[in-house]
């Protein structure tokens, strides 16, 4: 119904903001991230967007734990 805000997160020294974690993480975590929108490490300056929002899960759309 709503879309999320989409959040450019600027690429530093190989590390980046994670909106979803909270914290900073490599870059290349978010090359396979389901947030992704947009991953350009070779931009000046590098960044990466997404729409992920903090708490969201990281796990795929639909999945469920049998824990």
């Amino acid at each position: 119904m709503f879309k999320r805000p989409l959040q450019k997160q600027f690429i530093d020294h190989g590390s980046v903001y994670c909106p979803r974690r909270g914290r900073d993480v490599e870059s290349d975590a978010c090359a396979s991230c389901k947030w992704r929108v947009e991953f350009r490490p070779d931009a000046k300056p590098a960044f990466v967007l997404c729409e992920a929002e903090r708490g969201a899960s990281l796990w795929p759309r639909g999945w469920r734990s049998g824990w």
